[in-house]
Parts: structure tokens; C-alpha cells; sequence
């Protein structure tokens, strides 16, 4: 498969604020920014070309020892801008070659760590440096200015912007708006963008432990839609409207019983994508994916005839002649119909894409 050369990626992790971590610091954001990576530079996920023109990683990790004080500590506002403005240094010295200023097909913009939102239109990521006081709060990058400035100007057909950080009010001065506004003809029509953040305006976003390892909630939703869980499994096509769906429908699923009855944890994304008909527009075409399904079988129905029919039409889509316990099957999403009509046993199944899938009959 060609590798999709004509697609970027700036992706930003960063756990480590020493004015934060007095309270506790992060541990999601650098698991989550390189489970990210790992999806785009797959050939089964963004198949984008693994080298540092195309893939822009930056990560707390990357500087070492950690700083003492808030000052000293890395990445900032440079390190981040940075990557934007070689995208940018990339358009313009296409336009010097009479290539136009377009620079490819896709960007993704992936960000994690401590943030906030001054407006509701905007979110923001805190940089290492920031401090608690609102004058530390100016070190930050605007997500959402920086992403509507690259579809804006047209640098891109489409922009991807994932930010997995807290959205509270926290009004500042000097908000850090890097780049100038810029409208290229037709570019509000014509680049399609996919918007998706962790928690609704003024809320706080949450990580917890996922098998075993420190995961922001939301990205580990996105990832398991992107790796399958959102692919329409008679297309393969993950669209913005898939992935949206499934983003709102199973950030909760990842959630226990207290944290779901907790109003301080967030159970919806908040999600804006364009165009808005129909699915909105193809992110991928994959193969699409199936889900082992583990069906306990009572004894009665053992050595019988089972089936498992498709829940939209009823077409079998799985027969057992000889039904065994347990009788594992292999799915895609969707809803199904599981029988033993000489046990008088039926029972609605249902593959959310979330992973495997354990019933009894």
C-alpha cells in the first residue's frame, strides 16, 4: 500500500509542569501522544511516511533532566510553533517554486496535557512553562486558532485537530494567537476539518488506568474507534460521522459504576466537523475488522444446531452444526441474533467495536 505522503502530523504530549505537579502530575499524555503516533505512521492506520518531515512528535520525555522550576522547563511556545511554522515555511517555498501554497493533503494536530479554554471557541494547551498564576497562563498554544488558521489559508484539503486536555474558564490576557489571519478563495467551502475534544466547554477532562496503563479517557476511545471500533463494517470506511458516533457514545463505556455517577467527570466529547451532510467525509478505507465473541452454551444446547443471524436482515451469518461450550465466533460491529431453536434459546448480541464480547444463551 502507498504510503500517504502528502499527509503531516504535529503531535504534542505534555505531562511534565512543575508549578502542576505539586498536585499530581499527569501521566496520560505521552502514552497518549505516542499510541497516536503509532496510528498514524501504521499501514493500517494513517499510513503516513515515519520520518521527521512528515511526523513532528514532541513529548515531555524529550527533555531531559526535567526542570526544577517553570522557567527552565521545555517544550514551550518555540518548540511547538515551531513545527506549525516549517509547515508554513513549506507552503511558502512552494509558492516561490510556482507550486501554490497548498502543502498536502492532510494535516493532523493531536494535543495532551494541561488546558483550558478562555472562550468557548477556543481551546488551549498549556505549555511546560506555564504557572498557576494568570500571568504563567499566556505560555499555551490555541488549538483551535492554529487549526482554523491552516484550513483557512488552504494549506490542506483536510485538518484533523484531537485535543485531550481540560476546558475550563480561565479568562487571560494576551491570548497567544501566533499566526495572522489568513483566507484562501473558497477555503471555508472547500477543506474539510474534524474538531474533537475531550470534555464540553468549561469542564475538566480525565485519565485513568487502562489494562494496566495511564490513558486519557478520551484518547483511549479515539483510539480504539480509529483501530476499528468506528469502521462501518460493510464499507471499511471511517468517516467523520462514524467516528463522531462513536466517540459519544463510548467515552462512558470506559467509565465504572462511581465515576459514571460523579457530575465532575465528563461523559461526552464535544465534536464539530464539515462538511456536515450525510457521513461528512471518508477519514480511511480499511478491511473492515471483526471482534472474537464468546457465547457460554448451556448444557441442553450443547451438540445442537446454533446460528447466529445478522440483526438487520436475518440472514445466517454463522452456523454451528454441533454446538460446543463455549462457541467463539469472530463479528464485525453490529447487532446479531444468536439460536438454538431445539433448546428454545435466543439472545440479542451486540459487537459495539469496543473489543471482545463475552454472552451466555
Amino acid at each position: 500500500m502507498a504510503q500517504n505522503d502528502k499527509d503531516y502530523a504535529i503531535i504534542v504530549g505534555i505531562q511534565s509542569y512543575p508549578d502542576f505537579d505539586t498536585d499530581g502530575a499527569l501521566e496520560g499524555p505521552e502514552n497518549d501522544a505516542l499510541a497516536f503516533r503509532d496510528w498514524v505512521i501504521s499501514p493500517t492506520g494513517g499510513n503516513v511516511p515515519d520520518d521527521k518531515e512528515h511526523v513532528t512528535l514532541i513529548i515531555s520525555a524529550d527533555y531531559k533532566p526535567p526542570a526544577a522550576t517553570p522557567d527552565d522547563a521545555r517544550p514551550m511556545i518555540m518548540d511547538v510553533q515551531g513545527a506549525f511554522e516549517r509547515l508554513q515555511n513549506k507552503a511558502e517555498e512552494n509558492a516561490n517554486n510556482d507550486q501554490g501554497l497548498q502543502v498536502g493533503r492532510r494535516l493532523y494536530i493531536y494535543m495532551a496535557g494541561h488546558g483550558f479554554a478562555p472562550r468557548e471557541d477556543q481551546t488551549a494547551l498549556l505549555m511546560a512553562n506555564a504557572k498557576r498564576n494568570r500571568t504563567g497562563a499566556v505560555y499555551h498554544i490555541l488549538g483551535q486558532y492554529t487549526a482554523d488558521w491552516f484550513f483557512k489559508a488552504k494549506y490542506f484539503e483536510e485538518v484533523i485537530l484531537l485535543m485531550d486536555c481540560c476546558r475550563e474558564l480561565y479568562p487571560v490576557m494576551g491570548l497567544n494567537m501566533s499566526f495572522n489571519p489568513s483566507l484562501a478563495p473558497g477555503a471555508v467551502d472547500k477543506v474539510k476539518r474534524f474538531y474533537g475534544y475531550a470534555t464540553k466547554w468549561s469542564r475538566l477532562s480525565r485519565e485513568k488506568n487502562i489494562d494496566g496503563v495511564r490513558r486519557g479517557i478520551f484518547t483511549a476511545t479515539l483510539m480504539k474507534a480509529l483501530e476499528g471500533g468506528a469502521v462501518d463494517p460493510d464499507t471499511g470506511e471511517l468517516t467523520a460521522q462514524s467516528l463522531s458516533d462513536y466517540l459519544y457514545t463510548n467515552m462512558e463505556s470506559l467509565l465504572d459504576e462511581a465515576e459514571k455517577k460523579r457530575n465532575d467527570i465528563q461523559k461526552e466529547p464535544e465534536i464539530d466537523y464539515y462538511p456536515k451532510k450525510g457521513k461528512g467525509f471518508v477519514l480511511m478505507t480499511v478491511t473492515p475488522p471483526t471482534f472474537r465473541v464468546t457465547i457460554r452454551v448451556p448444557p441442553a444446547a450443547v451438540g445442537k444446531t446454533a446460528q447466529i443471524l445478522d440483526g438487520i436482515n436475518l440472514a445466517p451469518v454463522e452456523t454451528a452444526n454441533a454446538v460446543t461450550d463455549p462457541w467463539v465466533v469472530d463479528l464485525k460491529r453490529g447487532k446479531y441474533l444468536a439460536l438454538v431453536l431445539d433448546a428454545g434459546l435466543k439472545k440479542v448480541i451486540e459487537v459495539g467495536g469496543t473489543g471482545d464480547v463475552n454472552e451466555s444463551l
